[in-house]
């Protein structure tokens, strides 16, 4: 399943993703990105790249027509050098907010597990992650997230709230699909941006089974 198709998939569970568009040239992408409004990432999406960032493959805050197709040039040299035969993302860029993860696996025991934490050091360090079984409804998903001690962030201490209430709504959203379907093995939004209204799952990263 390519990156379009699981857009497609996470929208139809009511999670937001940016426009984008799949573009080849720097032609296109340039034509996609003010067609999509400035400014824009530029993501090289190839089979095998699960860390595109760690190989330069990510371009952000593209804000003019040159810098679109100078980054698209740019990407091109990194899947040149790496032999890789990917496609170039274009994706608009979105205001600033808080940073979460909402991920799922698949337990040999429990079936589909949805998991919830904030981004940065809260993972990466202190471990601040909840599981659930799923699915779960919304009431169960901010009970969840209750439980982390980086839910006051998002909470707004000292510093403005955060929508939590949409980002129950996507931990909600990626249970269903995983209760729901069963050929994707594993998913990690990351980050699921959270504005003071409404979340957007930025980047996304999927094994769906073949």
């Amino acid at each position: 399943m390519g990156w379009k198709e699981m857009a497609d998939l996470l929208r139809a569970y009511g999670i937001t993703t940016p426009p984008d568009a799949l573009v080849r040239g720097e032609k296109e992408a340039a034509a996609a990105a003010l067609g999509m409004g400035l400014p824009v990432a530029l993501k090289l999406l190839a089979p095998g790249l699960p860390h595109k960032s760690d190989v330069g493959g990510v371009i952000l805050g593209l804000g003019t027509e040159e810098d679109v197709r100078e980054g698209y040039r740019r990407i091109a040299g990194v899947a040149e050098s790496l032999s890789l035969d990917g496609e170039v993302l274009v994706q608009r860029m979105e205001p600033p907010g808080r940073e979460v993860i909402v991920g799922l696996t698949r337990d040999p025991n429990f079936g589909p597990v949805v998991m919830f934490g904030l981004g940065g050091i809260f993972v990466e360090v202190l471990r601040d992650i909840a599981f659930r079984v799923a699915p779960i409804d919304l009431e169960e998903a901010m009970a969840m997230m209750g439980e982390t001690k980086g839910a006051k962030v998002l909470e707004g201490f000292r510093g403005e709230p955060s929508d939590m209430k949409a980002v129950a709504r996507v931990i909600e959203g990626v249970s269903r699909l995983g209760a729901e379907r069963d050929e994707v093995l594993e998913l990690d939004i990351n980050p699921l941006l959270v504005h003071r209204e409404g979340a957007v799952a930025v980047d996304f990263r999927a094994l769906v089974r073949a």
